[in-house]
């Protein structure tokens, strides 16, 4: 029997233009040409003027190497960022302006950013009075994905602003890359909350207070008919997740119990040399997406429970503590001793860098 693959991938063409259009016009204000700007992306100027274009993953890698190149702005990511309104989300931007408070906001964007964004995965989580929003790739937009972690932060913040009419408490800010060449420029972004980079996960975490404001801009009647557009909107070729999502949830389904590639493979009905191409071609590999459900395993086990790091490292198939203390300052820049005493403690408010 073939193998059909349930995920998407860098060639589906699921990407509205909203973003690459924004995109494009910032860069052309930077005094980037136009015409060089889309250079070998398969998209033209008429696309952008069409609310049924979707272009790919590759395509928008593709746009987004043309603006950094030509640009030479390391930071156009936050400058982009900066300049999305409620009204260039769409449907999704009046449905969350119409909503009645904020908790019903983050639950609409929750279920329908696909719309806008599927090369993301999102989720949301409370705990106690934080909530934190974690981001990764569904599909890798590797070498940019400081520009697109930029771009969804800044993003999250001035729509949230823009709902509230006031910055939204900000508490720290996780990334999980190195610190880049503007890291500068994110004090314009979260001016009082702790930077911490070289960390296994992108997030955000806010007061959850935030979930209980009001909007003045409610209106229950035009809230049901926008999210019954976004629900419609939300065609059946945005519903599989991409690939690295999937995989990352098989991985982490059994704390320890790390199936093989070959397992992998045959969970997502495509075979193993494909997958190992799939995700050699995203710029990662299973290795490296084990190593990532190890490091939210460990990192979940050091804050969760009392667990000594010999019995953590058990619990995730190292041969011993040793083992995974060495692992865990590789993944994380910190000590796995320093990372429980940090998590334990309320966030002072001063920015670190890692």
């Amino acid at each position: 029997m073939q193998r059909t693959r349930k995920f998407l991938d860098h060639d589906a063409q699921v990407i509205p233009t909203h973003f690459p259009r924004m995109m494009t016009e910032v860069a052309v204000e930077q005094g980037a040409d136009r015409t060089a700007l889309l250079d070998g992306t398969g998209v033209s100027p008429a696309m952008f003027q069409s609310p049924e274009a979707r272009i790919s993953a590759r395509q928008y890698a593709r746009l987004a190497s043309n603006v950094l190149r030509l640009t030479g702005n390391s930071g156009f990511g936050i400058d982009l960022g900066k300049r999305v309104q409620l009204s260039n989300l769409g449907m999704l931007g009046f449905a969350a302006m119409s909503s009645p408070d904020m908790k019903t906001v983050l639950e609409l964007c929750i279920r329908y950013y696909r719309l806008l964004a599927p090369f993301w995965d999102l989720s949301l989580e409370v705990d106690g009075n934080v909530l934190r929003v974690t981001a990764q790739e569904a599909i890798s937009l590797h070498p940019l994905h400081i520009l697109a972690t930029e771009v969804l932060l800044v993003t999250f913040l001035s729509v949230s602003r823009a709902l509230l009419g006031k910055d939204i408490p900000c508490r720290e800010v996780r990334l999980d890359y190195p610190e880049p060449p503007h890291s500068a420029r994110y004090a314009e972004i979260v001016p009082s909350a702790a930077i911490l980079f070289g960390q296994p996960l992108a997030q955000i975490a806010v007061d959850a207070a935030i979930m209980g404001q009001k909007l003045f801009s409610s209106d229950p009647v035009a809230a049901r008919v926008a999210e019954r557009q976004c629900a419609t909107n939300l065609s059946p070729s945005l519903s599989p997740e991409g690939l690295l999502a999937k995989v990352r949830r098989i991985l982490e389904a059994k704390p320890g119990r790390y199936p093989g590639p070959e397992q992998v493979a045959d969970a997502l009905q495509t075979s193993p040399r494909t997958l190992r191409r799939s995700l050699d071609e995203m710029g990662t590999s299973y290795q490296a997406l084990v190593d990532m459900a190890r490091c939210k395993h460990a990192t979940d086990l050091l804050t969760a429970t009392n667990m000594s790091v010999n019995e953590i490292a058990e619990r995730l198939g190292f041969s011993e503590g040793r083992a995974l203390r060495r692992a865990f300052k590789r993944w994380t820049g910190s000590t796995a001793a320093r990372y429980r005493r940090e998590k334990a403690m309320p966030s002072s408010g001063s920015r670190a860098h890692r």
